[in-house]
């Protein structure tokens, strides 16, 4: 019979060899997570700041004359080319959290493209509906921003695109006043929980999906970088018009260029207002998605 002591060392041999292992295997993964989620080089903390900082937007005519644009949640979000590589794309104005980041998206990393539509109670009992992207990301986005100075990064492979009104400070979204021409549009990239729990739903909208199918992955991930061309070109000097330039019309834009279709404009008009029931923005979006053969009985998701 072997002496006890000698169990106890093979034991404590063993006991020691096991947590070198398992210490090696931490700083390892530790190492490559780090490595994951290291800043490229040229994202300096006075570049991100730079980037992420805005300048005040003031209205300069209609009834907003003078007036501040709300800023704080709706920003245009902007391709940075300087920082474009080949296998990645930069923008500054990710929304996520609440704040605003630098966002680093890999290259031909779209998996799945879903149309949301946010709905909401409308004049006269009618229900009307505010179309938005939501973009499913094989590889996650990386986040950057800085914080007192120090850097702080964090990912997310789930955004939505959306076309939105821009508000002045102290003001809410009204439909009516769109009809003037009286806002601008902006383009916002969004974690999509932000986007749809924490806007959406907390609005009390309801959130339907519809992933959109026949798509290839250049069509997906040419609708992305379409979208994120138009934010950055237009930068709020678009108006927003309740018929014509609004979040359905333009998302329609973005698709049909990104898709290569040639088809009528998606507008708002009188058979779409009058002789669509009480939802004539839902189905004059669902309608346009079947006659593009972008929809079928088997696209509809569970609401988010």
């Amino acid at each position: 019979m072997r002496p006890i002591y000698y169990e106890a060392g093979i034991i404590a041999e063993t006991n020691d060899r096991m947590k070198t292992t398992i210490i090696a295997v931490i700083l390892f993964l530790s190492t490559f997570s780090s490595l994951a989620y290291a800043r490229p080089a040229a994202l300096t903390a006075d570049r991100i700041e730079h980037y992420l900082a805005v300048e005040p937007f003031v209205y300069a005519g209609g009834p907003f004359a003078g007036l501040e644009v709300d800023l704080n949640s709706k920003r245009p979000v902007t391709l940075l080319p300087e920082l474009e590589t080949e296998t990645s794309i930069f923008v500054s104005h990710f929304f996520n959290q609440g704040k605003f980041w630098v966002a680093e998206i890999q290259k031909d990393s779209v998996k799945s493209v879903v149309m949301q539509l946010a709905l909401f109670a409308g004049p006269a009992g009618y229900q009307l509906a505010h179309m938005q992207y939501r973009f499913m990301l094989d590889t996650p986005a990386k986040l950057y921003r800085v914080v007192d100075g120090d850097f702080r990064s964090t990912q997310t492979g789930d955004m939505i695109f959306t076309i939105q009104a821009a508000v002045p400070i102290g003001k809410t979204y009204n439909p009516a006043v769109a009809l003037l021409r009286s806002y601008k549009i902006v383009g916002r990239l969004v974690n999509s929980f932000d986007r749809a729990q924490l806007e959406e739903q907390n609005g009390g909208d309801s959130v339907t999906q519809y992933e959109l199918k026949n798509m290839s992955s250049e069509q997906k991930n040419s609708l992305l970088m379409t979208a994120l061309s138009f934010s950055t070109r237009y930068q709020m000097t678009k108006d927003y018009l309740t018929a014509t330039e609004n979040c359905i019309s333009v998302s329609f834009d973005l698709l049909d260029a990104a898709m290569g279709i040639e088809s009528e404009r998606v507008t708002l008009n009188f058979k779409n207002v009058f002789l669509n029931g009480k939802s004539p923005n839902e189905k004059m979006v669902l309608d346009a998605l079947t006659e593009r053969r972008l929809i079928d009985s088997t696209s509809r998701m569970e609401n988010y």
